[in-house]
């Protein structure tokens, strides 16, 4: 296959554009030219073969001629020809190229942008999740600014900011568990318009000490701006990229390592004020610093695998230039050379050590995986905060990014593939088998999801104590107002039918053990197995039976003070099933009503008094442990507490009932009692979640189906 875009641009003669400055420094033994674009403010970083080939652009060679030379002639650069059209191209399209001809210069720009159309499809569709809004040139007064703090020696900014660190640190040691309770409330809904505010202050701060540490080491700082992530979230930017020139390594690495460090400093400055002021709004602002200043510049600003302050320290302590760059080439050439099996493909990483190249195909595949789970986090997080308007802009994004690496493709099948030797049919052979070991896996895996339910903090039900086997009260064991422990005694009743029928059933099961005795003694098989399974159903039903009867022992749930109006006169009145008796008050216990619906039993299975469950807070994702203490024998409609319905503020819904009085829930569900074990504050009434372990295993496509279903489903 002829590759149009040589023969396009095989007789221009280009010429690198005269105000494009050239820098070179030395990395780990290797020359690193960098070309440095005045007007636009952008540099280049090339390595000495790609510098050998530029070399020859003098304005009066043609392209062909150059190609020829650098890869066969005299002045060869080591390049291979696909390499050099490649950095023509590249310089092209950014515009660092003029040529004697115009008419083919724009030529080689218009078809360096066509090669791009399908990246510029994807990047203006990510570009709906990021909005940039320039401010500016900085530069004059940060050069004003460093005039001033240009003359104190680094080593006492270095010593005040360790010396404020370990303050800090100390100050947290003796206010960690403060600092951590504190943490639930970081999150909240209610504290967002505040947290953004924090936040955008901070950000201009951390680009601020990007902007001065970088004039103090001779850089320009040309523009500085804010981006909205999901058009609410602001992040500052400065361009610093004019200290990729600093021969040095570590004074590149400071001016990366700046908007970190700055804003390590706000925090430990802001945890000292907030362990001396009292807990109020001022506390909060406060604590809010120090958690944005920390975990989530340590999450995004000094993550490596995000083209942030991380990545350039990353690259410059492992000393590889363009990591990036050079990392989504490694992945490429696995995906085409393993997954696609392309054998044409060439090695991207020829001529680089091999601890480099390990390096790099690391680096390339976790951040790869990240970008994955970023733009995972972002459709979520715009469903999340717009609703249906924001599923529509998710659908959208991805339309257009499937969009653009259709094209793409057909780009690539156009121009590419006869080079690489990829072949159409083998390719779709490929893609069929990977995507049916797809469906064969998503059929295979199987999963078994938590099951969470709706929990609400009620220490007021926490000692009530409800009659399961109605009877007759005869005989009271305590006095109103007596302090019990848990376990005692507190009212016996009395319900002769339901003890005849358990002596009745019990007499039944010695008759049926009796009869499987003389089948076995008979050796009569058949009629021994039969009444086997007899006996065994009799079983169980005597231990049903009697659990159910022991409920006529009514004893105190918890330890704490009796509350019973009357109590003196209930002996020999009769309690129906589900009457509260009495309730013991404690105000030390903390109990959990939570909702189970009767749909999700069967795929939580058995569980027992006694079990621990986890129970965690959606706004702040802190979890917690509690003890299940029973869960009610029925189902019902009745709420376990209006705080747990839609008008209570809870996800329960309600409908009013047919025959009067209180709503009542539209689906039947379990009430589960369970007791908080830790100490940490929780306030009365709080809805909380608690997640129980499935037994139910469901495959992993049919539960991504589930998902896909109910998240179309919630915005229609």
């Amino acid at each position: 296959m002829i590759d149009r875009s040589v023969t396009e641009i095989a007789s221009t003669r280009p010429l690198l554009r005269r105000e494009i400055k050239l820098a070179c420094r030395n990395q780990r033994g290797e020359l690193i030219y960098l070309l440095e674009d005045p007007l636009s403010g952008k540099f280049f970083e090339i390595g000495e073969k790609e510098h050998a080939l530029i070399s020859l652009l003098d304005g009066r060679r043609t392209v062909s001629d150059i190609i020829a030379l650098s890869v066969s002639g005299p002045q060869a650069s080591g390049l291979t020809e696909n390499e050099a059209v490649s950095l023509i191209r590249m310089l092209s399209d950014a515009r660092l190229l003029e040529s004697l001809s115009d008419g083919h210069s724009q030529r080689i720009r218009e078809h360096s942008s066509e090669m791009r159309d399908g990246d510029r499809v994807t990047q203006k569709a990510k570009g709906l999740f990021f909005l940039k809004l320039p401010l500016g040139n900085p530069d004059r007064a940060l050069s004003a600014i460093n005039r001033v703090l240009g003359s104190v020696p680094g080593w006492i900014f270095a010593a005040l900011w360790f010396a404020v660190i370990t303050w800090a640190l100390v100050i947290y040691g003796e206010n960690s568990i403060r600092f951590a309770e504190e943490m639930r409330g970081v999150l909240k809904v209610g504290n967002f318009a505040a947290f953004g505010a924090v936040w955008l202050v901070l950000k201009v701060v951390h680009e601020f000490c990007h902007g001065i540490v970088c004039k103090r080491f001779g850089g320009n700082v040309p523009e500085a701006g804010i981006s909205l992530l999901l058009f609410v979230t602001p992040l500052a930017y400065v361009d610093a990229s004019s200290s990729i020139r600093f021969p040095s390594k570590w004074h590149r690495i400071l001016v990366a390592a700046a908007g970190i460090l700055g804003e390590f400093l706000i925090a430990a400055l802001a945890l000292v004020a907030w362990a001396s002021v009292s807990p109020g709004v001022l506390g909060a602002v406060l604590h809010q610093v120090v958690v944005i200043s920390t975990v989530t510049t340590l999450l995004f600003n000094a993550n490596p695998l995000m083209r942030f302050d991380g990545y350039y320290i990353a690259a410059d302590l492992l000393g590889i230039s363009n990591l990036y760059t050079k990392g989504q080439k490694a992945t490429n050439y696995l995906w085409k050379r393993w997954l696609l099996g392309i054998k044409g493909v060439s090695f991207p990483l020829q001529g680089i050590e091999r601890r480099d190249q390990v390096i790099i195909f690391a680096y390339g595949i976790a951040s790869a995986a990240w970008r994955v789970v970023v733009m995972i986090g972002l459709f979520l997080g715009a469903c999340l905060l717009f609703q249906g308007a924001g599923k529509i802009l998710a659908v959208m994004v991805a339309a257009a990014m499937v969009f653009g690496c259709i094209k793409g493709l057909i780009k690539y099948f156009k121009e590419s593939a006869g080079l690489e030797k990829a072949k159409p049919f083998h390719l779709l052979l490929r893609a069929v088998a990977f995507a049916g070991l797809l469906v064969i896996a998503g059929r295979s895996i199987q999963i078994s999801p938590s099951v969470t339910a709706p929990a609400i903090l009620d220490p007021g039900h926490a000692g009530e104590i409800r009659v399961e086997c109605p009877g007759f009260v005869e005989e009271l064991h305590v006095q109103n107002g007596a302090w019990v422990e848990e376990g005692d005694k507190i009212i016996s009743l009395q319900n002769r039918e339901v003890k005849t029928q358990l002596n009745s059933m019990k007499l039944e099961l010695a008759r049926a053990k009796l009869r499987a005795d003389i089948y076995l003694q008979d050796e009569n098989i058949a009629g021994y197995q039969a009444e086997a399974k007899n006996v065994e159903g009799l079983e169980s039903k005597v231990e049903d039976l009697e659990r159910y009867v022991s409920t006529l022992e009514m004893r105190a749930p918890i330890a704490g003070r009796v509350y019973a109006r009357d109590l003196d006169s209930r002996e020999g009145d009769f309690l129906e099933k589900g009457a509260a008796a009495i309730r013991i008050i404690n105000p030390e216990y903390r109990e959990l009503r939570i909702a189970v619906a009767q749909s999700r039993m069967d795929a939580i299975g058995t569980v027992h008094p006694g079990d621990t469950i986890a129970v965690f807070d959606r706004d702040t994702g802190v979890f917690h442990e509690a003890t299940l203490e029973r869960i009610r024998p029925q189902a019902g409609l009745e709420a376990p507490h209006p705080g747990l319905t839609v008008p209570g503020g809870g996800p329960l819904v309600v409908r009013d009932s047919y025959e009067g009085g209180d709503p009542v829930l539209v689906s039947p569900h379990f009430t589960a009692i369970a007791r908080l074990n830790d100490e940490q504050e929780l306030r009365e009434g709080e809805l909380l979640w608690a997640k129980f372990a499935s037994t139910r295993g469901v495959t992993l496509s049919d539960w991504t189906l589930q998902r896909v279903q109910r998240w179309i489903s919630s915005s229609l």
